[in-house]
């Protein structure tokens, strides 16, 4: 699982001059040398033990025995010479541990290659420039051996022909509801040109219909060139791909990341990010949080730690994207980092490495971000999810239960196939769930393209903005499991604003939340429940979880500037009708200031409190007198 070829392998054809001072077995060693040109290696074998008998440090016999099993391919006997020799003569000639070493990783044999390697290094004597490299080497034998006596739990299963086929596929991407899959094909080039490449890569859709995902195809002669494309990542409600391609006309550099939005049936004209993102540099493998307003990349550029260095940039409000960080070198190496995937819950990172501790050319890591201390130490995801071959692409799905890579294994449908496996606990990410739905007309029932905001109730902090789709009118956002409240408001142009509330708990994590909205037009009398303001009981003081939903109907207003609105308060039957007309008339007030203390005409609006006169469900129970609780405003002149 380590290069089998470490330091010091010609080491084996060294001619030495430590020959030994016992006349007969110099005579047997040099009877020893015919033989083996004669390639008679029994008879030279013989010879030899014959001359170690005599001299136990007989350095070059030890040698020509280890050269005779080498050729012959018999690497459990060289190993036993070795570590004959190791025995007899180490301290005098210390290579003899790292031969012995080398020759027990070549068979596999961690623990005891890991064995030799420290003897190596714990030689006094032994070349300085060679004992760290020793150090290193028994280290990763402890780390391998360790690894494969305590394996991870791994099931992979293929995901069918649908998916795969004769050719490699890899790079698998995924939307949050595990509904579409967008892969890297590579593919034999259909004409002849003048580059020497004969093969390109082209990116594949599938969408999973009644639990079978439909026979992959092409994703869009928008994207797909005659040069390659690969590396992608979809948004988590699948309509906006993030991705690699090279050679493009008007590029930055060899390699340039790109995005395209799924609009009206198809993929749009894929847009640079620009200069800062891209530069005359490689930048490819673009991984894009679940909001859509982080992008991490991989990148050659100058001022890394490595080969190859993971970045992060973020978008702000007006769509630009910051000058890209480097994740700094807890993440990445004097070597390479690639083929980066930030989860939904935009804590746990997984990317490959080939300059952490590993069991083969690229390992599979992941990393979780802690808010005071930032990235954390990456964490080999293990054996025999990694191996001694590439392990270089992962994405895990919403919930953190399955994790989607690439695999060449017995059995596939062609040479790299797509693989699923249930993912093991402790490398799972936060919990997270979705909210999926779409809005439409209340009266017509036409879907609607509309914004949208998620909003931390605690904090008013919005986490989430977005529109959706402009044809459909759904949506789909990620949120963490965590028991938090949120609140969704909607709001479109010549209609009504819409809010709820919410709380996300450990359960959605498992069954994800469906949302319809419907959007009633602004017409005289229409009434919006103002689901988010908050009051404590028996009081009118506004509570700070309702901040948000008061400024975004100060929002409606100033984007309507014709509307007048009343804003009515309203109880259930708990306590006197007296009291709860004052209560409600209170809390209407309270928004009607508000409101004029955020510079609305007060000519524009009125309150009353109606108390417990008009219910919208029964009193009787805790939730019916719940709903009767409420604030709303009322449409009184357009």
């Amino acid at each position: 699982m380590l290069n089998k070829i470490l330091f010091l392998t010609i080491i084996l054809f060294v001619s030495l001059t430590a020959n030994s001072q016992n006349t007969k077995a110099k005579n047997l060693y040099n009877s020893a040398n015919q033989s083996y040109n004669l390639m008679r290696y029994h008879q030279a074998i013989i010879s030899l033990n014959k001359a170690i008998d005599i001299d136990k440090k007989y350095i070059n016999a030890y040698l020509l025995m280890g050269k005779i099993y080498y050729v012959n391919h018999q690497i459990n006997e060289l190993a036993k010479t070795y570590e004959r020799a190791c025995i007899n003569a180490g301290d005098t000639f210390p290579k003899f541990y790292i031969l012995t070493a080398n020759t027990y990783l070549s068979i596999e044999n961690y623990k005891k290659a890991a064995e030799f390697y420290k003897k190596y290094y714990n030689t006094k004597n032994a070349d300085k420039k060679f004992k760290e490299k020793a150090n290193i080497e028994y280290h990763k034998c402890l780390f391998i051996d360790s690894a494969l006596t305590h394996p991870v739990p791994f099931n992979p299963k293929n995901l069918g022909d649908s998916v795969n086929s004769q050719y490699s596929e890899y790079l698998p991407s995924l939307s949050a509801d595990e509904q579409t899959i967008v892969i890297t094909r590579k593919l034999p080039k259909a004409k002849k040109t003048k580059s020497s490449l004969r093969y390109q890569e082209d990116f594949y859709i599938s969408r999973k219909i009644n639990g079978v995902w439909t026979k992959a195809k092409p994703i869009s002669t928008n994207i797909n060139t005659d040069n390659s494309e690969g590396a992608q990542s979809l948004t988590a409600d699948g309509n906006t791909l993030y991705f690699a391609s090279c050679n493009r006309p008007k590029g930055f550099g060899s390699c340039d990341i790109y995005v395209s939005k799924y609009k009206d049936g198809d993929w749009t004209f894929p847009k640079n990010l620009g200069r800062k993102i891209n530069t005359k540099y490689w930048e490819s493998q673009p991984s894009i949080s679940a909001d859509g307003n982080t992008l991490f990349f991989v990148s050659n550029r100058p001022g890394g730690f490595g080969k190859a260095d993971i970045y992060v940039s973020h978008k702000d409000k007006k769509g630009n994207w910051s000058k890209p960080k480097n994740l700094g070198n807890k993440i990445n190496t004097k070597k390479s980092e690639q083929s980066p995937f930030i989860h939904q819950d935009g804590k746990t990172l997984y990317f490959c490495s080939n300059g952490l501790m590993g069991l083969g050319k690229n390992d599979l890591f992941f990393s979780k971000y802690n808010d005071s201390t930032g990235w954390q130490k990456p964490i080999n995801l293990g054996y025999p999810i990694n191996t001694k071959e590439n392990d270089m692409s992962l994405v895990v799905n919403a919930n953190g239960t399955r994790a989607y890579y690439a695999s060449k294994r017995k059995g596939g449908k062609g040479k790299n196939d797509i693989y699923y496996f249930n993912l093991y606990k402790e490398a799972r990410p936060e919990k997270i769930t979705y909210l999926k739905g779409y809005v439409y007309d209340k009266k017509t029932k036409k879907r609607l393209k509309s914004e949208f905001n998620i909003v931390d109730l605690k904090t008013s902090d919005i986490v989430y903005n977005s529109f959706t789709d402009e044809k459909t009118g759904k949506f789909l956002i990620c949120l963490l499991a965590d028991n938090k409240n949120y609140a969704i408001n909607v709001s479109k142009k010549g209609y009504m604003f819409y809010s709820k509330n919410f709380t996300i708990n450990h359960k959605d994590s498992i069954k994800p939340k469906t949302l319809n909205i419907p959007l009633q037009a602004i017409n005289v009398g229409e009434i919006t429940v103002l689901h988010n303001i908050f009051f404590d009981t028996d009081k009118y003081d506004l509570k700070d979880e309702s901040l948000a939903e008061l400024n975004k109907l100060v929002d409606f207003l100033m984007n309507n500037p014709d509307v007048n609105i009343e804003i009515s308060g309203h109880t259930d039957n708990v306590g006197t009708s007296e009291h709860n007309i004052e209560l409600s008339n209170n809390r209407a007030k309270a928004v009607y200031d508000f409101l004029i203390e955020n510079n609305i005409n007060p000519i524009r609006i009125s309150y009353k409190g109606y108390g417990e006169t008009k219910p919208i469900d029964t009193n009787s129970t805790k939730k019916g007198r719940a709903k009767n609780r409420r604030t709303e405003f009322k449409i009184t002149k357009i």
